[in-house]
């Protein structure tokens, strides 16, 4: 029940060639404790890694937006 979508913004590469990390914006859908279908959006950076010749995750991380404000 719980769906995530990410849409990516931008990338940089460390000097090294290395690392590196990407960032942009998510929306998520689920259910919430009552069951009731619920949503969130906010921002979300990933740092990336070369191991052995392959990316892999280094830190994943992400921040809801902001709540609207109250009508």
């Amino acid at each position: 029940d719980y769906q995530l979508s990410w849409y990516p913004e931008g990338a940089e590469m460390g000097p090294s060639g290395d690392t590196g990390f990407t960032w942009g914006h998510f929306d998520s859908s689920f259910k919430d404790a009552k069951g009731n279908p619920a949503t969130k959006s906010g921002r979300y950076i990933t740092f990336w890694k070369k191991v052995k010749g392959e990316w892999k995750v280094a830190l994943d991380a992400g921040a809801d937006d902001a709540a609207a404000p109250a009508r």
